[in-house]
């Protein structure tokens, strides 16, 4: 695995845990609002 690739698949990963983040936190103000 050469030093490009291994560059663009931690910005994939990184890219993805700071969406899963996102939407993690909508949905528990969403939760929080609806009770």
């Amino acid at each position: 695995m050469d030093e490009e690739s291994g560059k663009q698949s931690k910005k994939y990963v990184t890219a993805f845990i700071l969406a899963g983040i996102a939407v993690f936190l909508f949905a528990w103000t969403f939760i929080s609002q609806w009770k």
